[in-house]
């Protein structure tokens, strides 16, 4: 859509609206060319999740990072990015680690913590349930950056552990949305030995597809355009002929209410003339 300009002007007892129509720079697509959580001394890397760069994403589009094994799916490997198993304690504190998150979003690159630790699970790794849906952490760089948990197999209600420890859960053990991202990179596994099923939204033994999910998720939305956007030199003169027309319409405006004036006081003096010729 494109927007609208109104200029508003109030002249004595009447009012005058322009509107026109602004072309608004074109809002470029980013290019998110590397992302890397790093929890004390545990790095999950592109080349050690198996995610791939560069990812370009237009205005309102998003892409979803979880677990991504380039290999054939099984019981272990599979889960190659959860990292509430790479909760540390600080050695100095004793303090569960932040997690560190870094991108890069066209050759620049920032870096922010994970203090409401959504990836530790509350700095907790206790066996339950960790699913958590999205929470927006970091706004910058043209995206907001959203971290969320998957997890269909540990056998307890979805998301009770995070729920537990004042996190969201995410209460079908997937954040939402999920696979339905523009760019959504994640593969499954197979269920581990040791985690019967009885609760719904997880994956069971019997799944011959490899569904099964136990990661962390990363979801970046590429911000849509401003709202206030800076008009082009073509909207300028078109606001200065906005201009231009109210500047004339007042000018007038004044002159019309000048001619009702004087023709009024021209009708009373004839009339008082002609009442004392009488």
């Amino acid at each position: 859509m494109i927007p609208s300009f109104t200029l508003r002007a109030t002249f004595s007892s009447s009012v005058f609206v322009c509107t026109f129509l602004l072309l608004t720079h074109p809002v470029s697509a980013i290019s998110i060319t590397h992302v890397q959580v790093t929890i004390g001394s545990t790095d999950y890397t592109p080349a050690s999740v198996g995610w791939s760069f560069p990812v370009t994403l237009q205005p309102g589009q998003d892409l979803v990072l979880t677990q991504h094994y380039q290999g054939p799916p099984d019981t272990s490997r599979s889960y190659n990015f959860d990292t509430s198993d790479g909760t540390q304690l600080d050695t100095s504190t004793g303090i569960p680690e932040i997690p560190l998150i870094t991108f890069t979003v066209d050759g620049v690159t920032t870096s922010f913590l994970d203090t409401l630790q959504i990836l530790t699970v509350g700095g907790h790794d206790g066996g339950g349930n960790e699913a958590q849906d999205w929470r927006r952490v970091f706004t910058g760089l043209g995206v907001d950056v959203y971290l969320g948990y998957a997890d269909t197999v540990h056998p307890e209600r979805c998301g009770a552990l995070a729920e537990s420890v004042g996190l969201r859960p995410a209460l079908t053990c997937l954040p939402s949305p999920f696979f339905e991202a523009t760019v959504f990179q994640g593969t499954g596994a197979y269920l581990q030995p040791g985690n019967p099923q009885s609760q719904p939204f997880h994956c069971g033994y019997d799944d011959p597809d490899p569904t099964c999910r136990d990661s962390a998720g990363i979801r970046f939305i590429a911000l849509p355009e401003p709202s206030n956007p800076v008009p082009e030199s073509g909207s300028l003169v078109m606001l200065g002929t906005g201009l231009l027309v109210g500047a004339w319409t007042m000018k007038h405006e004044r002159v019309f209410a000048r001619r009702r004036t004087t023709g009024h006081t021209l009708h009373s003096r004839t009339a008082l003339a002609r009442g004392v010729r009488r």
